[in-house]
């Protein structure tokens, strides 16, 4: 690939980052930013519309677990938008986001996006490697522990659980297939490091 860029975003002179490089990347960090914010957003709406809704189907007020398992979703949810609290967190929070989008698609397109992060390429490519053996574990197992609390709760109707045991198992099969993939780019750039010219 000494020629060209896949994807329009790996440069071939390690040196030169096209204005329309860096574009994309912005478009990129602020696009990660707004899913960020509306992925939390939607979390906490849909538990609170799933928690409404079996009250209504109950016709009883949510239980202590319902309650508890919101507070855990709060926490998860300001864990998640911490970073963008002020104006210089944001800032922080976007330059880690724009190298990290840079190593992604050296990584995803197998181009190189420069010499002066081909080692951080090389340590995200290997950290991949290492972590896809955990998820073909960790996976199974969470939708095993979740299924597993549904049908322990004793407050929950029986279409809840099912409904609630199917989503589980179709969020841990695309999160393991996600990571598959993103393991099968670690281990071609791995196989085949490019040189910091591309």
């Amino acid at each position: 690939m000494s020629e060209g860029v896949a994807g329009g975003l790996g440069a071939a002179d390690p040196g030169a980052v096209r204005p329309d490089q860096e574009a994309a990347w912005a478009r990129a960090v602020r696009g990660r930013r707004r899913a960020l914010v509306l992925t939390s957003l939607g979390v906490l709406g849909g538990y609170v519309l799933v928690v409404v809704l079996l009250s209504l189907v109950q016709h009883a007020p949510p239980t202590w677990y319902a309650w508890a398992l919101l507070s855990v979703v709060l926490v998860l949810i300001a864990g998640s938008v911490w970073p963008l609290r002020s104006s210089g967190a944001r800032a922080a929070w976007s330059r880690r986001t724009h190298r990290q989008i840079r190593i992604e698609t050296a990584l995803r397109n197998h181009v190189s996006i420069g010499e002066a992060d081909r080692d951080e390429v090389t340590a995200e490519a290997e950290s991949r490697r290492s972590l896809a053996a955990s998820a073909l574990v960790g996976y199974p197992l969470l939708a095993l522990f979740v299924a597993f609390l549904l049908l322990n709760s004793g407050s929950i109707p029986g279409t809840g659980v099912l409904l609630g045991t199917v989503a589980v198992v179709l969020l841990c099969a695309l999160a393991l297939r996600r990571s598959r993939r993103r393991a099968a780019e670690a281990r071609r750039w791995l196989a085949e490091p490019l040189p910091p010219e591309g």
